[in-house]
């Protein structure tokens, strides 16, 4: 099994990036992101989170080697904020949406127009008609 300093070098790797890279992609100094490659100092539990968010990561894969890592692997917006976060009491509301021949068939296009995944292209149809009302 791997540690964290070799798994965090196969990331990069996989990525395609160099270090200076992933550090700018973590908002940290390229000194630090080097020595954490190099278990020179050891990965703090935030940044262990900044890591698996913004690579999608499995939450046990960074610090524990358990699971695989994504392929393709993608590098998170962190721009992107969710605007509302849905309750429970919509969640029976989305699964109706989700459900709905119209929306669906829609979505189908969009996918198609789009180049995305149906699952996508129907989340941003559901997402339009909740804010609708």
């Amino acid at each position: 099994m791997i540690d964290i300093a070799a798994r965090l070098k196969l990331l990069r790797q996989k990525l395609k990036r160099k270090q200076s890279d992933m550090a700018t992609l973590l908002d940290i100094s390229c000194s630090l992101y080097s020595k954490l490659e190099t278990a020179r100092v050891p990965l703090s539990d935030k940044l262990a989170e900044r890591i698996q968010l913004r690579f999608a990561l499995p939450e046990n894969w960074l610090l524990n080697g358990e699971g695989e890592l994504p392929d393709p692997l993608r590098i998170i917006d962190e721009n992107i904020k969710i605007s509302y976060l849905i309750n429970t009491g919509e969640v029976e509301t989305v699964l109706k949406l989700a459900q709905n021949p119209e929306y669906r068939a829609l979505a189908k296009e969009t996918a198609e127009a789009l180049q995305v995944p149906f699952a996508r292209a129907l989340a941003i149809i559901i997402d339009g008609k909740l804010k609708q009302g």
